[in-house]
């Protein structure tokens, strides 16, 4: 098996940058010139040496490779320049398993290993004072007991920053590192890491992390940090965040994303003042910000009827009456000429078969209580018996004397989607002024292609838009229509 060779006893024989001098640590295996299978032989020989370290971890005769503190120290008290690298792992394991049974202080750099505290103690132990800087890189597995930490920056003065690099993911559910009132940490995450659930322990005050561009950062990774929450900092544009939607921090860092843990179907991007909707790479606007559809009035609710926000979005669910009736059950907001409704819906349901039902966009005249929708359903002349767990089949321009009355349903189409599948709805009034109006309905997969459905003159002063559920006829007792608004604007 390869075993590297020496750095020249960790100088380069110029004036550059010392090379390390790399020693192989493979328990039961075969000692050769640089290759040590008991560490009190490994610890010897690395004491000898001056400068960087690389120690390879290898396994892959003996599984886990057992460390403990080292005796003699691998180097002088607050030196950190050992490396510790997985090597050779055993047949069908990702990379080195190391079972740590005292603490590593002269250890800098982990890179792809798989560690666990077996011992109580910390791998790393600031002493008061001290300025370290730890790295974690490639992949490293991190395991300890429940308060123990593996780094342990407690001490008064002492200040530790932690760099995850590569797509190193560390902190499932494990304590990487603590401060106290009287120390510092910083966690700087690079390229694609990720900072797990309960990672970092200590006031949020004591501690700051930073994010470039493809990291995430979860909000439970501060489950232990008290008092206060730490507010992470994003760099180059980019990061991601994880936490409930009530955690989500204020908007005011350009390009950052967060990612709801608690049913909200979108996720989110910071746009320097607002949260908005990234839906499928096209960015709308939050219908129920805080959750709250106060600024929403529902119109036509009937029987059974009601709505609600979650997750940033307002979801209508409709009971129906299996009677064939029709009735616009809708959330709206003002609206003037000129002005374009935007509203991205997604049905969810499984129905029983031969269930009609409608969703979509309207526009009302409060006024004179007619209305203008542009609406999806089921096919039931093409399609008898179509199950309804998929989306209609049917987009229809469907006009109304009241949200309760029917006028006319002039334009229907038989364009078919993809099951479950999220529609964009647009009705856009325009023209030279209200007596000269137009209503273009266009719909749209993506938020960005719109298809212009119709355009045609209606004088009618439309002062409300919105977007509304239909349950035609649905068996009453059974699941009702629920249609969720992940985007809505008028603009």
């Amino acid at each position: 098996m390869k075993a590297w060779t020496t750095g020249g006893g960790g100088g380069s024989g110029g004036t550059g940058t010392p090379t390390p001098s790399v020693f192989v640590y493979r328990p039961g295996g075969t000692p050769s010139a640089n290759v040590f299978v008991t560490q009190a032989a490994l610890d010897a020989a690395v004491a000898l040496t001056q400068g960087p370290v690389i120690i390879e971890i290898d396994d892959s005769v003996v599984s886990p490779a057992v460390l403990t503190t080292p005796s003699p120290a691998w180097r002088p008290a607050k030196v950190r320049n050992v490396t510790l690298v997985g090597y050779g792992s055993q047949s069908g394991a990702t990379f080195p398993i190391v079972s740590l049974t005292g603490t590593l202080n002269s250890v800098g750099v982990y890179d792809t290993l798989d560690i666990t505290l077996s011992g109580g103690a910390a791998a790393a132990i600031l002493a008061a004072n001290e300025v370290a800087i730890i790295t974690f890189r490639g992949n490293v597995l991190i395991n300890t007991p429940a308060a123990v930490p593996f780094i342990d920056a407690t001490a008064n003065g002492a200040n530790i920053a932690i760099y995850w690099e590569d797509t190193c993911e560390i902190g499932i559910g494990n304590l990487l590192a603590s401060v106290s009132a009287g120390s510092v940490g910083q966690v700087v995450a690079l390229d694609y890491a990720q900072i797990g659930n309960n990672t970092l322990k200590g006031p949020a005050a004591s501690w700051a992390v930073d994010l470039t561009a493809g990291a995430l950062f979860n909000a439970n990774a501060q489950n232990n940090v008290t008092p206060g929450v730490i507010v992470p900092t994003w760099h180059g544009g980019g990061g991601s965040i994880i936490g409930t939607y009530a955690g989500r921090p204020a908007p005011a860092q350009q390009g950052r994303r967060y990612v709801c843990t608690d049913g909200s179907p979108v996720e989110f991007l910071d746009d320097g003042t607002l949260w908005r909707p990234l839906i499928d790479g096209t960015l709308g606007v939050e219908t129920a910000p805080a959750n709250s559809i106060a600024a929403l009035t529902q119109v036509n609710f009937q029987a059974g009827t009601a709505a609600s926000g979650v997750g940033g979005c307002a979801i209508i669910t409709a009971a129906g009456n299996g009677a064939g009736v029709h009735n616009l059950q809708g959330l709206e907001r003002a609206f003037a000429f000129g002005q374009t409704a935007l509203v991205c819906l997604k049905p969810w349901n499984n129905f029983k078969t031969q269930n009609v039902w409608f969703w979509g966009i309207y526009l009302h005249d409060t006024v004179g209580g007619t209305c203008e929708s542009l609406a999806l359903g089921t096919d039931t002349d093409q399609n008898a018996g179509l199950p309804f767990g998929a989306i209609g089949n049917k987009i229809d321009r469907i006009t109304w004397t009241a949200p309760g009355t029917v006028l006319a349903n002039p334009l229907e189409d038989i364009t078919y989607f993809g099951s479950g599948e999220r529609i964009w709805l647009r009705l856009r009034s325009h023209g030279p002024n209200q007596a000269g109006a137009s209503i273009e309905g266009a719909y749209s997969t993506d938020g960005k292609n719109f298809v212009i459905y119709y355009d045609v003159a209606i004088a009618t002063a439309f002062n409300r838009a919105g977007f509304f559920a239909d349950p035609l006829i649905v068996t009453p007792g059974g699941a009702p229509v629920n249609i969720t608004a992940e985007s809505f604007s008028i603009l």
